[in-house]
This record gives structure tokens, C-alpha cells and sequence, in this order.
């Protein structure tokens, strides 16, 4: 292998690990705002019960929200690393490793710089070249990247992870699942849930005609009705036939 090659090949390794240390802050700072993004969006929609029209928007907009964080933090260093598209240059990459290693500095750069002069180079010039290059063969350019430097974007991924895990525990997770559904079918209408929940303890309601019939309900919620009504299954109340409601 020429030197100049040796030198181009150092570079690609570099250019590489640069790639995959933006996409692992990629998928720190991708998944921590996707669920940040989430998380706001799901709650506003669950205390402010929009209609058709603002769910509307909220959609589109947590769409095309998490669609620009996928593709900004994730997609885009996943096709750098694959050779898509404009990477990073051997010149923007040698001024990086020369921050990192002051002893090279412009070494790399003026390398390549040289090499670029004349495709028809002096026997004297490549010569130097040779010697810049192999001067530089030490140094571990790759090293330019710490990947342990992420640890402080964890705190990113790791409060809405916490949120979300707090929200579960806490056995809210409707504040988050039902406004879920309502921004997906954001054309249907959802009617407010009731406060209170009851349950039918006597279930075998029998008795002649005529003949008073005792309902005994459990009422739990955070409020309870101040009276009921029977409701036959086409949906009309019969008239006449309603439930006294008595606390204990």
C-alpha cells in the first residue's frame, strides 16, 4: 500500500467511528425528544378533549415531529455511515483530529494539501509526502472520538424514560393510551367518560307484576350520581321507572 493511501485509509477509519459516535448521540437525543414530543402532545389532548379539527393538527404535527427527529438524529448519520450522500472530507476530518492531537495540528491537512498540488509530482515531493505520512502513521487518529463522551446526554433518554415508567406504575397510563387513540382517530367524536363507575350486586331481579324490585348498586368514582334511571336496550328510559340513589 503507497503512503498516500495508508494515510486516506487512516482518515476513512476516523470518518467512520465519527459517524457512529453522531448516531449513537443520535439515538440518545432522537429517542429522548420523541418522547418528550410524545408525552406533551398526548397530554394536552387528554386535559384540553379537542375536537376534530385540533386533533387534526396535533397529528400531523407529532407525525411530521417525530418523522424530522428520526430522520435528523438517526437516518441522517445511518446514511453517512453507509457512504450516502456528502461526508465529511479528509480536510474538515484532519482539522478535527488536529484538536484533538496538537502535536500534529496542520500536519495532516498540509499532507493533503501537498498531495492535491500536481498529479505530476517530483520525485523530491513525494518523497516529502512519504516522510509527512509516515511521521503521522502513529498517531491514532480513531482516537479523536471518545464514544464514553455520550454519557452526559444520557440524563436526554433518561427522564422521559423515567416519566413514562412513573406514568405506568402510577396506573395512569390512560392519560397517555387514551388520548393516543383519540389523535389517531382524530375524525371520530369521544364523549367525556363518566366520573363513577357501578356495579349491579343483585343480578337475579325476579317479582310479579306490580311488585316493588330492589336495585342494590356499588357506586365508586370520584363522585357519585344524585339519581338514576333504567334504560331499555333501544335506548329509550322507560317512564316512570327510576332508581333512588341512597347513601350509606
Amino acid at each position: 500500500m503507497e503512503m498516500k493511501d495508508a494515510l486516506r485509509e487512516k482518515l476513512e477509519v476516523f470518518i467512520r467511528k465519527y459517524y457512529v459516535n453522531r448516531l449513537i448521540k443520535g439515538l440518545i437525543y432522537g429517542l429522548g425528544l420523541g418522547l418528550c414530543y410524545l408525552f406533551i402532545l398526548t397530554v394536552a389532548e387528554y386535559f384540553g378533549r379537542f375536537g376534530s379539527d385540533t386533533r387534526f393538527v396535533l397529528l400531523l404535527a407529532l407525525v411530521a415531529g417525530l418523522t424530522g427527529i428520526l430522520g435528523y438524529y438517526i437516518l441522517y448519520p445511518l446514511a453517512k455511515l453507509f457512504n450516502l450522500g456528502n461526508r465529511l472530507g479528509y480536510d474538515k476530518a484532519a482539522r478535527i483530529i488536529g484538536k484533538h492531537f496538537p502535536d500534529v495540528d496542520d500536519k495532516i491537512l498540509n499532507t493533503l494539501q501537498l498531495q492535491t498540488i500536481s498529479t505530476a509530482q517530483s520525485d523530491l515531493l513525494k518523497a516529502s509526502i512519504d516522510q509527512r505520512i509516515q511521521g503521522l502513521s502513529p498517531v491514532p487518529f480513531s482516537n479523536a472520538i471518545d464514544f464514553s463522551e455520550n454519557k452526559k446526554y444520557w440524563p436526554v433518554l433518561v427522564v422521559p424514560v423515567l416519566v413514562f415508567t412513573g406514568i405506568f406504575i402510577s396506573g395512569r397510563w390512560d392519560v397517555v393510551s387514551e388520548s393516543g387513540k383519540r389523535l389517531a382517530a382524530y375524525n371520530e367524536e369521544f364523549l367525556p367518560e363518566a366520573p363513577f363507575d357501578f356495579v349491579l350486586k343483585n343480578l337475579e331481579l325476579t317479582g310479579e307484576q306490580g311488585e316493588d324490585v330492589t336495585f342494590e348498586l356499588d357506586f365508586t368514582g370520584s363522585s357519585t350520581p344524585a339519581d338514576a334511571e333504567i334504560v331499555l336496550a333501544n335506548g329509550n328510559a322507560r317512564k316512570g321507572w327510576r332508581l333512588s340513589v341512597y347513601r350509606k
